[in-house]
């Protein structure tokens, strides 16, 4: 952002007051992200430690979870009684060989 010429204005900061909703460790990120640089150099490194601080706490706070959404399963299939019962018989039948 400096080397194109861009800078904060004052009107960031009144506008990220303003979002409530936000968690504090994400506020404080934003804010500490978003502060306008220091006069000097000491300022300045301060403002990117604190910073970076902010980011590493952020990046340990864990947010709410996904809402699940219920999948749509294929509908079931019942087998008829008769095709259970040629199943089991060939099964049994199968058992039977493998023993002798």
């Amino acid at each position: 952002m400096q080397l194109s010429g861009l800078k904060f204005s004052k009107d960031v900061k009144t506008t990220l007051e303003l979002a409530d909703d936000m968690p504090t460790v994400q506020k404080h990120m934003v804010e500490s992200i978003m502060t306008l640089p220091g006069t000097t150099l000491e300022e300045e490194f301060c403002r990117r430690s604190t910073a970076i601080n902010a980011v590493a706490s952020y990046c340990k706070f864990q947010e709410g979870g996904s809402v699940a959404r219920p999948r749509k399963r294929p509908p079931t299939r019942r087998a008829s009684p008769t095709l259970v019962k040629e199943e089991a018989s060939l099964s049994l039948n199968a058992a039977m060989l493998s023993v002798f």
